[in-house]
């Protein structure tokens, strides 16, 4: 389990005024969370999860 603090909101708050389209906020904060532990996400929605500094796996692709 992974904390959601102070800096994780921040990276949140950075995502969501970088957005160029609409995204769930839970996507973002998703991203927020793995930029901000410099972990890898994985999920086969890859294409919601276009962000800057996060890397996306799509185990369907591998």
């Amino acid at each position: 389990m992974l904390t959601v603090d102070v800096s994780v909101a921040n990276q949140w708050g950075r995502l969501i005024a970088q957005a160029g389209r609409p995204t769930p906020a839970i996507n973002r904060l998703l991203a927020a969370t793995a930029i901000h532990y410099g972990l890898k996400l994985v999920t086969r929605n890859a294409g919601d999860f276009q962000f800057p500094g996060l890397e996306v796996i799509n185990p369907w692709k591998i």
